[in-house]
């Protein structure tokens, strides 16, 4: 129909696109162009390319110059599907990508267009500001719902409307009634779009076909389900197009199954009466899936509602639900075991009808809106036991028990801890303080104190703990493994680093031990994560050659046994190998993790963006810039759809460091703001993250040149840590302090700096003293320093490191240096 060319526009001065008829115009295609622009001049929609200006042109079609045109937004992104396989999106995302599509077809349908031409080469998709906007462009064929468009008001009969294959089948079958095609031509054609967008593949394979045999399969089939056409793919086919959605070609098929094969099949059906609405309607049904509710597409059946309800409040419904029921039968089989079973079924049946009467109220059918959360659930579990079950105080502790250990999972600690120390207290009554059951409710208390950061309650409880076991003639390896593990966990929270080493040696020396008896699974799993333990604590004392090896160990074991826990291991090892003379290693182990624990959490999990974070700061340490910044990008888009908002905080700390680095001191400090924010919200501003990012805020606001802000961040973070200062504030103020020409205060907390850390980091912190010396004039002390550095970064890393690199070439060229600014070094 035309061709489209990039722009400058004079005024205002932005690129634009411009569509122009080619070859010779004829009325109609003249109509149908003008149809095209009044169309757009009806849209104003963040998704919808935007038009800017119309031109006529001559009246006569014979002419081949001065022909009508459109100017409109020019949208710098591939098309949808190209874009998110490239960048490898995750199935979440791409599904809320989606929605913002939907968005932008219902508005059209409000404006009275119809597309009737939806395919990914007409949905493009940019980055702007950090973030995927879908946009779709080109509505050359587009029909007015009301009739009221110059060119909908002709057409020949027979014509098709639409690209094979994302044509709907009304609109394949052409015709000359112009009412059969209405907004559910447009919903088959998303869903289409969307099936490609989560599948990879369309459900027609129409490739070799004629354009008549290829309407006719459209026309007479239905769409094969998603779940069904992936599984159908050779398998290196489906292994490249789960990669790409950045999981399993397993996890991708589970996924597909069950909802999404509902919603695509519902939008995709062959007659327009089954199919939703409106886009909206697919949208909202979309989003009841993201939300993990029950979907339109569906029968609303009673095992489905309750099915929906309980991944909604996973894992807290789910663990609660498996251990609740492992409970019952556990306690049958006890009794039974001592010839008991009158009792073990009375019993039984006391728990069965106790959990009944608690999960009745959760049940969403039954509630008519007012169902229980898992958290209220738990509750009223704990309340109903003070007074339920008296006749059974052992059960009513083993249920006290469970509901504590599950709420420790949904991180309600202050509900734990008040229902473990309960059935403690019961169980203290029944038992002697060695009794099993009384030691699990003591170990199980001092893990939630830890976390709860009362660490000398934990200790006491924990160390008690491990005596008991150690005194046990008949202990069980594990058990003493596991509580040597837990004390040392605790050291590790108090940053008594060499007590943990001992700790978590003896735990992997135990672990071998009843792995070379037993060797399963379970007995391999638990080497390797003692192996994991010990190696991060001997990374913590900064021994990064001593904590390969069981490091290495770990990750060896976990390739086997346990994919979720690899992903951890290999992101510890890299933090070793990146102060190490190997740190070439680093940058691949950050990958794999990264990758490992996108296909098994997904690409937006806490874990899985720590792992992107530290490959981030892979990159800014060897000075590779410009692929920082682009994983930045990418990063803090995948850090939209978490819900773990430290996460999110985080990854702006980090995009905010990438910003500095490249120079870009506004949009650091900006993201550091952005940081701060997240961060108080959660803890005040008196939160460790907060902290940080407030000083790296500092920091930025100097290099950009305001003075007043800079200080005045100072002075608040200075007011939060008071008078004994925590490493990462005294690094923000020495790095601050040198930006503003205040070398001396910066060469006071520099050495504050090396004190707190013991010398560890001297490579960056003498070359900022070295530059904070060399602004004051003093060339040979400068001088001095910046050999000290630079042979600390050799011995560290080697002499081929890039930063080892930058202090040798600063110390050559040191000697005519007369220079009172200097610039800081990279850190």
């Amino acid at each position: 129909m035309g061709e489209v060319y990039l722009a400058q526009q004079r005024r205002p001065k932005r690129k634009v696109a411009v569509k122009v008829l080619r070859g010779p115009r004829s009325r109609q295609l003249r109509r149908r162009f003008v149809g095209e622009w009044q169309a757009l001049a009806r849209l104003n929609h963040p998704n919808v390319a935007a038009l800017y200006e119309v031109g006529v042109g001559s009246d006569s079609p014979e002419l081949d110059h001065d022909g009508p045109y459109v100017a409109m937004e020019w949208v710098d992104g591939p098309p949808l599907t190209v874009r998110c396989d490239r960048d490898r999106i995750d199935l979440t995302a791409r599904l809320r990508i989606f929605l913002d599509v939907c968005r932008g077809v219902s508005h059209a349908h409000e404006k009275g267009i119809l597309h009737c031409d939806l395919k990914p080469g007409n949905i493009l998709l940019p980055q702007l500001e950090g973030r995927y906007v879908p946009k779709i462009v080109d509505f050359g064929i587009s029909r007015a719902l009301d009739g009221s468009l110059d060119g909908g008001r002709e057409k020949p009969g027979g014509l098709v409307i639409g690209s094979p294959p994302y044509i709907s089948p009304e609109a394949a079958i052409g015709g000359d009634d112009e009412h059969s095609l209405d907004v559910r031509t447009d919903v088959y054609a998303l869903g289409l779009v969307l099936y490609e967008l989560i599948a990879g593949v369309l459900p027609f394979d129409l490739e070799g076909m004629g354009l008549l045999s290829a309407l006719r399969h459209i026309i007479e089939s239905e769409t094969t389900e998603p779940a069904d056409r992936f599984a159908g793919l050779k398998a290196e086919e489906r292994d490249a197009i789960a990669a790409a959605r950045s999981t399993s070609a397993d996890r991708l098929k589970k996924r597909l199954r069950g909802d999404l094969d509902a919603i695509v099949r519902k939008a995709t059906a062959r007659d327009p009466r089954r199919r939703y609405s409106s886009p909206s309607a697919l949208a909202d049904d979309i989003a009841r899936y993201l939300d993990r509710r029950p979907v339109d597409a569906k029968p609303h059946t009673p095992a489905y509602v309750i099915r929906r309800f309980a991944q909604r409040h996973a894992p807290g419904m789910a663990a609660a639900g498996l251990v609740f029921l492992a409970l019952v039968g556990g306690f049958v089989g006890r009794s039974m075991e001592a010839a008991r079973a009158q009792r073990a079924l009375a019993e039984s049946e006391q728990i069965r009808m106790f959990l009944l009467d608690l999960f009745e109220n959760a049940d969403p059918e039954r509630a008519a809106g007012s169902a229980l959360t898992v958290d209220e659930l738990l509750q009223q579990g704990t309340e109903r036991l003070r007074t339920d079950l008296h006749d059974l105080p052992r059960v009513r502790a083993e249920l006290l028990q469970t509901i504590g250990t599950v709420s420790t999972k949904l991180d309600q600690l202050g509900a734990a801890e008040e229902a473990i120390r309960e059935a403690l207290e019961i169980r203290r009554q029944l038992f002697a303080e060695d009794h099993p059951e009384v030691l699990a409710s003591r170990n199980e208390l001092g893990v939630i104190l830890r976390r709860l950061g009362r660490f000398e309650e934990a200790e006491t409880l924990l160390a008690a703990v491990l005596d008991v076991r150690r005194r046990d003639p008949n202990v069980d390896l594990e058990s003493l493994a596991r509580a040597h593990s837990n004390l040392g966990n605790v050291y590790f929270s108090q940053r008594r680093y060499a007590e943990a080493e001992t700790r978590h040696r003896e735990a992997l020396r135990l672990r071998t031990e009843r792995n070379q008896t037993e060797d399963t699974s379970e007995t391999r799993n638990n080497v390797a994560i003692s192996a994991s333990n010990l190696g991060v604590m001997l990374r913590m004392q900064h021994k990064h050659a001593q904590a390969r090896e069981p490091l290495l160990q770990a990750v060896d074991i976990f390739r086997r046994e346990n994919l979720t826990l690899l992903g951890s291991a290999l992101n510890n090892l890299g933090l070793v190998e990146q102060y190490l003379p190997t740190w070439r290693r680093a940058e691949g182990l950050f990958r794999e993790a990264t990758q490992v624990l996108e296909q098994s959490l997904g690409s937006s999990h806490s874990r899985a963006l720590r792992s992107r974070r530290n490959l981030i700061f892979s990159f800014l340490d060897q000075l590779r810039i410009e692929e920082a910044l682009e994983e930045s990008r990418l990063a803090l888009n995948l850090a939209e759809s978490s819900e773990d908002q430290l996460s999110r905080a985080r990854v702006w700390e980090t995009v905010g460091v990438a910003q500095h680095q490249a120079g870009q001191m506004a949009a650091a400090a900006e993201s550091h703001r952005r940081c701060v924010d997240l961060a108080s919200a959660i803890g005040g501003p008196g939160h460790p993250v907060a902290r940080k990012c407030l000083g790296q805020r500092a920091f930025s606001k100097a290099a950009a040149g305001d003075r007043a802000a800079a200080l005045a961040d100072l002075e608040e973070l200075m007011e939060l840590e008071g008078a004994a200062a925590s490493e990462y504030a005294e690094s923000s103020i020495y790095k601050t302090y040198f930006e503003l020409g205040q070398f001396e205060e910066a060469a006071s907390h520099i050495e504050r700096y090396r004190e707190l850390t013991g010398g560890r980091n001297d490579g960056f912190a003498l070359s900022y003293l070295a530059r904070a010396r060399q602004g004051q004039g003093e060339i040979d002390e400068a001088r001095r320093l910046f050999e000290q550095a630079m042979h600390f970064m050799q011995r560290r890393y080697g002499p081929d490191h890039p930063q080892a690199l930058r202090l040798t070439e600063t110390l050559a060229t040191l000697s005519g240096a007369t220079d009172p600014a200097p610039s800081a070094p990279a850190s």
